[in-house]
């Protein structure tokens, strides 16, 4: 049985080249699908670690393999690449210098994690009895299709036991790590509601049919399905966010438009808000003569993380830092994460790296992360793929 040779102290040590990486990347973002100068610095470092990877098989996605095979046993790391179309506010000396285009959602933290992983375990490859894969990934912020689909349908990956991600999370306490098996993160539904009614002079309304007067009924409606048909315990949110109708002000509307988004933790609440939303609106038709479409397109699904996978991770985590870096009290999120697509295939579990920064939220045009623990993630990492591949 193999020692476990990685220490705190020899990962720690490269924190100081992890920041000026992860500035190299927030100062230079891409857009989801537009990745190539993010690309090109990630196969740069993992030349010069001579680290063997595949690209140009999906946008610009990369995966990178470490190891052998002493063994069958294969375990993978994933980290996302794209930023937002965002206006950075920070006045920072390593502030975004493509204009219009932020990391305000933390991956350029997450490729450092990785790259900083894939030159910890390069260091003690012949200790490894088994592979690893890292697979950097574009697009994750391009909901509802992302970039985790392409590149399992690419089939690149292969076998995996295990896959692990995390995401930098300014709601927990920085250097801690949020660790919670089953669902954490919500399925994100994108739909349209279209009410086609009939137009006529604003001040003899009753020879039209006021599409707007429709719209704004099923909004009423729309956000009683959560308050009185779903089981409290059932987390679920239906947000009507963009309302468009009219062309005048006296002219009654012909057309109104309701766009939204639907959150849920459990597929089965997610068909029932689907369905619901339809009778909704076959039940306006009948009510006011209109016609009313359902537009209703299906985005990322739950993040569910294996207990078993969760239950490793979490471990490792306790029994790799002295200090307590678990919170297992940490509360799941409406938020979104393709990561859900990598769950449905393979066993694993998605984590948050607490981040102190400057306390913004993520998609906030101020966001920052704490520079000074970036090397914590890639050591919880390094030592899980340690002592899965023993």
């Amino acid at each position: 049985m193999n020692i476990e040779k990685i220490s705190k102290e020899e990962v720690r040590k490269i924190n100081n080249k992890l920041i000026e990486i992860r500035r190299d990347f927030h100062m230079n973002p891409d857009l989801s699908y537009e990745e190539k100068r993010t690309s090109k610095k990630i196969m740069e470092y993992l030349d010069k670690l001579d680290i063997k990877y595949e690209t140009n098989f999906y946008s610009n996605a990369i995966i990178a393999t470490i190891g052998n095979k002493k063994t069958n046993k294969k375990i993978g790391f994933r980290a996302d690449m794209d930023a937002l179309p965002l206006v950075e506010k920070n006045d920072y000396d390593y502030k975004s210098k493509n204009e219009g285009v932020m990391h305000a959602c933390g991956h350029d933290a997450h490729m450092t994690i990785l790259l900083g992983l894939a030159k910890t375990l390069k260091n003690h490859e012949e200790n490894l009895n088994g592979e690893v894969k890292l697979i950097f990934q574009p697009a994750e912020e391009a909901s509802p299709t992302g970039g985790a689909q392409g590149i399992l349908e690419s089939e690149k990956i292969g076998n995996l036991d295990y896959i692990f991600g995390l995401h930098m999370w300014p709601f927990i306490k920085g250097g801690t790590f949020g660790i919670l098996s089953g669902p954490i993160m919500a399925s994100s539904d994108h739909f349209y509601i279209n009410i086609r009614g009939e137009s006529s002079h604003a001040a003899k309304p009753h020879l039209g049919i006021d599409s707007i007067l429709i719209g704004s009924q099923i909004l009423q409606e729309i956000q009683s399905i959560v308050s009185r048909n779903i089981d409290v315990l059932s987390p679920a949110v239906i947000t009507v966010g963009k309302i468009t109708g009219g062309t005048r002000y006296n002219i009654l509307a012909n057309f109104c438009q309701l766009e939204g988004t639907v959150r849920t933790f459990n597929e089965d609440v997610r068909d029932y808000i689907e369905e619901k939303l339809g009778l909704i609106l076959k039940s306006k038709e009948i009510e006011h003569g209109c016609k009313c479409e359902l537009i209703y397109k299906r985005g990322y699904p739950v993040v569910v993380n294996d207990k078993k996978a969760t239950d490793f991770i979490k471990s490792v985590a306790i029994s790799s830092f002295e200090e307590e870096v678990v919170d297992d009290s940490c509360e799941i999120s409406t938020i979104a994460e393709d990561f859900s697509y990598y769950l449905k295939r393979y066993k694993g579990s998605f984590i948050w790296f607490g981040v102190d920064g400057n306390h913004e939220p993520l998609h906030s045009d101020t966001f920052d992360i704490d520079e000074e623990n970036i090397w914590m993630g890639s050591y919880l990492f390094a030592k899980v793929a340690e002592k899965y591949l023993k």
